[in-house]
């Protein structure tokens, strides 16, 4: 009887011991899944305001009258080229490229200036238009009760 006693004893402890380790684990598990979500959260939110901020001045720098000008100045070298490469299919494919890698570049710098621009006007036109659609059910349900 004193044996099964102290073996059930040291069963238990032995138990106990082993169930801390596997709680301590899935706690020391769950700590770094935990932390390298986070680290994840913080590149991506790192990369999301570095972009912001450079969407930011490149429209600033993108939109002055000084960019559209050298703009408007690569065309027209890239017209007056034209006969001293007597007008080939590399002397076209060079400005349809360009002009297609810029365009596709500024689709992501204009949205993403735009979000943050119309931000507060956004805000401002939901309440405004949910609060109208808000009086304007009122009314139609008063309406139809009435009827």
């Amino acid at each position: 009887m004193l044996l099964r006693s102290s073996l059930l004893r040291q069963y238990k402890r032995c138990h106990r011991l082993a169930c801390s380790r596997h709680n301590i684990m899935a706690i020391a598990t769950q700590k770094e899944k935990l932390k390298q979500q986070e680290e994840s959260r913080d590149f991506f939110c790192v990369v999301s305001d570095a972009f912001r901020l450079f969407a930011r001045r490149s429209s600033t720098v993108l939109g002055s009258a000084w960019a559209f000008g050298i703009a408007i100045l690569i065309i027209v070298i890239w017209g007056l080229t034209g006969p001293a490469f007597h007008y080939s299919n590399t002397w076209q494919l060079i400005i349809n490229t360009g002009t297609t890698i810029v365009t596709f570049l500024m689709v992501f710098l204009i949205q993403n200036t735009q979000i943050w621009k119309n931000l507060p006007t956004k805000i401002w036109l939901v309440l405004r238009n949910s609060s109208s659609e808000s009086e304007k059910r009122q009314s139609e349900t008063e309406t139809f009760l009435a009827a």
